[in-house]
């Protein structure tokens, strides 16, 4: 089906990588379901920024900058709620390469400790502030900074379909899941920029 961008995902507890791979592409915990309200909307300056609740502990709001050739997210996360908070948040970008084989697409993420790490298929990585994908076939770059370094999840989404000589499946779009680890105090936030964009 089709792939939402920007879609927001709280965990309690722990959440590894392997959750991650059985759990979060199925879409059952993410609140992309949830209501965000409009809370700003500025047309000539292509911002637009939402809110929702996570049940009565946490507000999330998302702003929205559209520049050119990039976009930029800039989230809050709020306890809202009486008591301290330890979740994990996650934000999770879709982004469709026109192939996924090793000769087409080049990920690499950029640690905290200056370590560049090459990642294929179904991987992770840790304290990553910023990470690429090299489309080889278009001669596209997309790069995502984040303002706070985050684990990292990707994989490869696989869609299935039905044509004439029966059913197929193949290569959609990758997925990236940024991760941080929360720990609020009531009215304690936290804010973090991303930002993903488009070179050649």
């Amino acid at each position: 089906g089709p792939r939402r961008g920007f879609v927001d995902r709280i965990e309690q507890g722990g959440f590894s990588f392997d959750e991650y791979l059985k759990r979060a592409l199925d879409g059952r915990d993410d609140l992309s379901r949830h209501v965000y309200d409009v809370y700003e909307y500025k047309r000539d300056h292509m911002e637009v920024g939402l809110e929702t609740k996570w049940y009565e502990t946490l507000g999330i709001k998302k702003h929205f900058r559209v520049k050119k050739n990039a976009i930029q997210v800039d989230y809050t996360v709020t306890n809202i709620g009486t008591g301290s908070e330890q979740v994990c948040f996650l934000s999770e970008i879709p982004i469709a390469f026109a192939s996924n084989n090793e000769e087409f697409l080049q990920i690499r993420a950029h640690e905290a400790s200056g370590q560049v790490l090459t990642l294929r298929d179904s991987s992770s990585a840790n304290t990553v502030s910023r990470f690429e994908a090299r489309d080889l076939r278009n001669a596209v770059v997309v790069e995502c900074e984040v303002g706070s370094s985050c684990d990292l999840y990707t994989t490869p989404i696989v869609s299935t379909w039905i044509s004439r000589s029966g059913i197929k499946t193949g290569y959609q779009c990758s997925s990236f899941c940024l991760k941080w680890s929360l720990d609020l105090e009531p009215e304690e936030s936290f804010t973090v920029p991303i930002v993903v964009r488009l070179t050649r």
